[in-house]
């Protein structure tokens, strides 16, 4: 067993604990803010990042494994299962999780040699050329060393004397959470013990609090309000007596204190250095809810609990307290905890990041609709890397979803983003109800023409989740028999409220992509296929670019593998139909774009594949929108 290194534990009031398995390299937001303003109504909050003390016993790059493992293993749950239950080893059904990760390292060891054709039981996930595999031996003394870190961090946390300590658990941090908790009850029950985080949203606050009796209060929803209040009671005496606190949605964020972010970075550079070397990012929030979600809630979407309604901050708000932030912090990178940037600070805010928070590096989540003139902007802006939504490549499967935009968008999304060099996050979703197979048909053909621009970190099938419009409207849209997922009997007590407890859910619906295994098969190579052609050198990247090289002429590369010319010289018409594209019936050169694949048919558009420095592309798509405007003024004299 590994020592815990010296805590040097901060005198305070209230001790806010962040459990394993959280992230290492960026704060935990909610925290800071409840910190935030406690210590601005007069309250001592100090934040202890225990999943920084569980990293530095069992290694960084393990801990970075067993952060990433399967979700449907809840292994952050499993490893802390026997500390706060006193279960068997990894929970309820040892034997079980045993033969997943058997079968998960199995379809790893055999990807690692050639693709497969392979539907993984277990997760119901498409798995190919995976990477990390879990020796068993490795996740045993992960396990013991959560033991001993629930045993001796109690041991020290009670023994400081806080009166209230408080744990967040957020995705798989409810077992790290109550491991604690009851131990510190068990040293000093006199200790006011507090839960919350996303994990007891609405009616899940109940299943939480049915597994253990050492939680004195559960906090669910937003609570920076409810929390003030139950410390005001609590230092006169007169804490309240129910054992759920439901806070109400924040409506005013710009009132709300700038977090500090000190405790983190401190416990960063004194526990785990080596984390040091990685990029560290700050946690941030501009808005909270969902613009788009409160108009047309994403069938498969559960995130924003029951806080959908959208709220933002001012943009001279996210100015002062980025400022304020960076100025105290050993980095300029900032990570957005936003569900969708809002959509007005393409105006307000953007433009003046680059003059007043210079040298900045920001990850933001995006509507999928950008257009080239905001994709520009945003990397001016410091948006080295976005997270755009897009999930889909056909328009049929965007309406299934609700996404509310089309094939051609996201295509455009991909292409914007290659031009101005930024990075983007996304996934290709598989497995919805009453999706076709001849929607993944088509969006297999359009894969390799696209090798030239960002792929998915994934095609992952859908996850069924709490609060999404599947869940609370199954009948809605077919599905039936929902039940919490498997994993979650075999992690928490047999007598917990697993229906109430329960995020993620298994059903059975009817589903075309489900029924279409090879297929699936064949688009999942597709996709690893195209992860590998961006592996390694930048330079070596498949490309379809076009650039001038006279008035009125073009060369276009292809180097994507197709068997067609490396090298094409193109005329002004040419260059719009593989660049700017449009409506088919109206782009000149559609026919030839479409035949040799520089672009494609969709939605009866003609829909532009290649990419091209940001002026150039920009004077071409501007070309196109000052023709559009004259044809359309032209239609109004006629009238």
């Amino acid at each position: 067993m590994s020592d815990l290194p010296d805590l040097h534990l901060p005198d305070a009031e209230v001790l806010l604990v962040v459990p394993p398995l959280a992230h290492l390299t960026w704060p935990s937001l909610g925290v800071h803010v409840l910190q935030a303003c406690a210590r601005a109504a007069g309250f001592r909050v100090a934040v202890l990042y225990a999943n920084v003390l569980y990293a530095a016993q069992v290694g960084a790059l393990r801990y970075a494994d067993l952060a990433n493992a399967p979700t449907d293993w809840l292994l952050g749950e499993r490893l802390f299962a026997r500390a706060a239950f006193a279960s068997g080893p990894f929970g309820y059904a040892t034997a079980d999780f045993r033969q997943a990760v058997e079968a998960h390292n199995a379809v790893a060891r055999r990807a690692a040699e050639q693709y497969l054709d392979h539907l993984s039981d277990a997760t119901g996930e498409l798995y190919a050329r995976a990477d990390t595999r879990y020796a068993w031996e490795d996740l045993e003394h992960a396990e013991a060393e959560a033991v001993e870190l629930s045993e001796h961090l109690a041991a020290a946390v009670a023994a400081r004397g806080y009166p209230i300590v408080g744990a967040s658990t957020t995705f798989d941090q409810t077992a790290a959470s109550i491991a604690l908790l009851d131990r510190v009850k068990a040293h000093r029950p006199g200790t006011r013990t507090l839960l919350g985080g996303a994990n007891c949203e609405g009616p899940m606050a109940t299943g939480v609090r049915s597994l253990s009796d050492a939680v004195d209060h559960v906090f669910s929803g937003e609570s920076e309000g409810v929390f003030l209040d139950f410390l005001r009671a609590w230092r006169q005496g007169e804490p309240p007596e129910d054992p759920i606190l439901r806070g109400s949605p924040c409506t005013d964020l710009d009132a709300l204190p700038t977090p500090d972010f000190a405790d983190y970075f401190d416990q960063v550079a004194r526990w785990l250095p080596e984390v040091e070397q990685a990029p560290l990012w700050v946690s941030y929030e501009t808005s909270r809810g969902c613009w788009w979600g409160q108009k047309n809630h994403c069938t498969f979407c559960g995130l924003n609990g029951l806080g959908m309604g959208f709220r933002e901050k001012s943009a001279d708000k996210v100015i002062d307290e980025l400022t304020t932030i960076l100025a105290a912090a050993p980095t300029r990178r900032v990570a957005m905890t936003d569900n969708i940037m809002p959509f007005r600070y393409h105006t307000t805010l953007v433009p003046r990041l680059p003059a007043e928070v210079p040298d900045l590096h920001v990850f933001y989540e995006q509507k999928a609709n950008l257009t080239l003139g905001q994709v520009k902007a945003l990397w001016d802006a410091g948006s080295r890397t976005i997270q755009p939504g897009i999930e889909a490549l056909d328009t049929d499967l965007l309406r299934l979803m609700r996404k509310g935009v089309h094939a051609r968008q996201n295509v455009a999304l991909l292409r914007y983003a290659r031009s101005v060099g930024m990075a983007l996050k996304w996934n290709l979703l598989w497995g919805f109800p009453g999706d076709e197979a001849e929607s993944y048909r088509r969006s297999l053909e359009l894969v390799p023409l696209i090798r030239h621009l960002c792929p998915p970190n994934a095609l992952t099938h859908l996850a069924l989740d709490r609060f999404s419009p599947y869940f609370e409207h199954p009948e809605d849209w077919g599905v039936r028999d929902l039940r919490p997922l498997a994993a979650y009997g075999q992690v928490f007590p047999p007598d917990g409220d697993l229906d109430a407890l329960a995020y993620h859910f298994e059903s059975a619906y009817d589903s075309g992509s489900d029924a279409a295994t090879e297929l699936m098969a064949a688009l999942n190579r597709e996709v690893w296929r195209w992860r590998e052609a961006w592996e390694g050198d930048p330079r070596r990247r498949p490309a379809l670019q076009v650039r001038r090289i006279a008035p009125g002429r073009y060369a276009l590369i292809d180097t994507r593998g197709l068997g067609r010319s490396p090298s094409v010289f193109l005329g002004e018409a040419q260059a719009e139909a593989v660049l700017v594209g449009g409506p088919r019936d109206k782009v000149s050169e559609a026919a030839w774009a479409l035949r040799n694949g520089y672009a494609v048919d969709r939605d009866g558009w003609c829909v532009p594949l290649a990419t091209a420095p940001f002026a150039l592309l920009e004077e071409l798509e501007g070309r196109r929108r000052d023709h559009a405007e004259q044809v359309t003024k032209l239609e109004v004299i006629s009238l």
